[in-house]
């Protein structure tokens, strides 16, 4: 059985964020804004996004998706962010299977 994959695209930059925040986004391979990985769901991931979770966004990729942030670089979303402070409404936080679409409106 596959085991669950999430992708995780940071949305925010780190000009005068807590230094442990920035090291959590170094380990996740989110070096620079609009950048996106692809890691096996573990309790050790939920715990760095939990640790950065006001400067991404996540959720179940699909395997369209997952063949694209490998091979391709991300840009902006097309027609923009909705809110970068808003979690339930914005575009950051837990997406569930709505970042399939986020990353889509990004190539």
């Amino acid at each position: 059985m596959k085991e669950k994959r999430i992708v995780i695209v940071r949305m925010r930059g780190t000009i005068g964020v807590d230094i442990r925040i920035r090291k959590t986004l170094d380990l996740l391979r989110l070096k620079r804004r609009f950048s996106a990985s692809v890691f096996d769901d573990s309790p050790s991931i939920r715990g760095m996004i939990k640790n950065c979770q006001g400067y991404v966004a996540w959720g179940e990729v699909n395997d369209e998706t997952e063949t694209i942030v490998a091979t391709r670089k991300l840009s902006p979303p097309r027609g923009g962010i909705n809110s970068k402070y808003m979690h339930p409404k914005g575009d950051l936080g837990y997406r569930g299977d709505k970042i399939n679409e986020l990353v889509k409106r990004m190539i």
